[in-house]
């Protein structure tokens, strides 16, 4: 009697787990799987976003943007490319208001900053906090040869938040994905040092640009990718220097980009030598993208393309006026350049390669986006 009653519970159970386990897996599929229709990263409406991404440094870590009054914190909630914060304006909130209201891995709220710098790089990863992140990789004081790490850190975020648990590859569920990659500032503000282990000549740019693409590539696709190009950092300078608060924050904490705000002599010649820096590594950036991708068979696709956003190419930043820079350190933007940055991506990425600014307009509206509209691939020459 107890044998055959054991035999009938362990048969009930099993049937039941069965019954439980098919209603997971069903419940998995109804929030992992998209429509049997599959999206092309050729032609991607906004509507047609699953997931929002993000990698860089401070700027896209929001860094500052509080200015005196918040320190040394990032509100990654209001980030230009990867903010969520109910209100901000950002691309992640333009998706959701023209496009997926539900699109995932927006950055929420803020923390001390994160750190990367150098060989204290790695140790520092852990300052990303995943509740509130999300899919905001960006990490203050990061070059372009520190972006595996944040790749590593936002392929083990899409493993765990957006898949099921016993996933092996981040391509079994093909969500698509808008990923926006902005990076140099740190790089070009060490582009006076004449050391190896400091500057990064064009060619290193390149190569090092090229790894990231094909890292991204290969583990996120379906995917489209954003890369925007460098603005003249050094021109951050001129903007404030006559600002006798900017003036004493730059002499106490130049390191924070020494090439333009150093005391020396040399510091005129350091700063031009940012720029030609800035515009070199731009140039190599659309020719690895154009050489690599565009002009090989098959490498742009459904699965993954590429658009080189030039609005700050020759942006004018010595003419902005003081609302656009952090109190905090007259450097980082503020919460005026995060929204105008947001809106200047939104259009961009809604207008055709030949038709895209190279400057920002701050009076500049976001595009209304219509049912045919496409988010366009495509590299801005001239």
């Amino acid at each position: 009697m107890f044998r055959s009653f054991t035999i009938v519970f362990i048969v009930s159970s099993f049937l039941s787990l069965l019954v439980v386990g098919r209603q997971v897996i069903a419940k998995e599929k109804e929030i992992f799987t998209l429509t049997e229709t599959k999206k092309s990263a050729l032609k991607l409406h906004p509507k047609d976003v699953d997931i929002i991404m993000a990698m860089g440094d401070s700027i896209t870590a929001a860094f500052g943007v509080g200015g005196i009054k918040s320190g040394f914190t990032e509100i990654r909630g209001v980030s230009w490319a990867i903010g969520g914060d109910d209100g901000a304006i950002t691309l992640p909130n333009y998706i959701k208001k023209f496009g997926n209201s539900d699109v995932r891995g927006a950055s929420l709220g803020s923390h001390f900053m994160s750190l990367c710098w150098g060989r204290l790089c790695p140790s520092f990863t852990s300052a990303l906090n995943n509740a509130d992140d999300n899919m905001n990789g960006a990490l203050s004081g990061a070059m372009i040869n520190d972006l595996s790490i944040e790749s590593d850190y936002l392929r083990k975020e899409v493993m765990r938040k957006a898949f099921t648990h016993n996933s092996t590859s981040i391509n079994r569920v093909p969500m698509m994905k808008v990923l926006t990659l902005f990076i140099g500032a740190n790089d070009v503000c060490n582009s006076c040092h004449h050391t190896e282990e400091k500057m990064k000549s064009p060619n290193e740019w390149g190569k090092n640009m090229h790894q990231t693409i094909e890292d991204i590539r290969t583990n996120f696709s379906p995917v489209f990718l954003n890369i925007v190009e460098m603005f003249n950092v050094s021109q951050v300078y001129d903007a404030t220097k006559d600002r006798e608060w900017c003036k004493n924050v730059h002499k106490y904490f130049f390191m924070e980009c020494d090439c333009a705000f150093s005391l020396t002599e040399e510091a005129k010649a350091h700063r031009q030598e940012m720029d030609e820096m800035a515009q070199k590594y731009n140039e190599k950036t659309r020719e690895i993208v154009q050489e690599h991708y565009f002009d090989k068979e098959n490498m742009i696709n459904d699965d993954f393309a590429i658009a080189v956003h030039p609005f700050g190419r020759n942006q004018e930043i010595k003419n902005f006026n003081a609302e656009m820079f952090s109190t905090l350190d007259c450097f980082h933007p503020s919460l005026k350049s995060h929204e105008t940055m947001a809106t200047a991506l939104w259009n961009s990425m809604l207008t055709p390669p030949s038709q895209r600014k190279t400057t920002i307009d701050l009076d500049d509206v976001p595009i209304t986006p219509l049912e045919d509209s496409i988010f366009y691939p495509g590299v801005t020459h001239v």
